[in-house]
């Protein structure tokens, strides 16, 4: 399930780390980028996807509208 405060914590920690020390701009700007894009993925690889009707395989390709959601 897609958590929005876990993600917003991680977010924060992501500035913090940057910005609690002195370091090399560009060292802080891909530590950054680095810790970003690990909350993002996290976030996305705990979604959930709810399958609730319409597609159908009776002897060939799937077909259909997925009915669902996302959570």
């Amino acid at each position: 399930m897609l958590n929005p405060t876990l993600l917003s914590s991680q977010i924060k920690a992501a500035f913090d780390n940057v910005s609690d020390t002195q370091i090399d701009p560009d060292v802080a700007r891909q530590q950054m980028a680095d810790e970003l894009a690990a909350a993002i993925v996290s976030a996305i690889q705990s979604a959930t996807i709810n399958y609730i009707s319409g597609l159908a395989s009776p002897t060939g390709p799937v077909a259909g509208v997925f009915v669902g959601n996302l959570s």
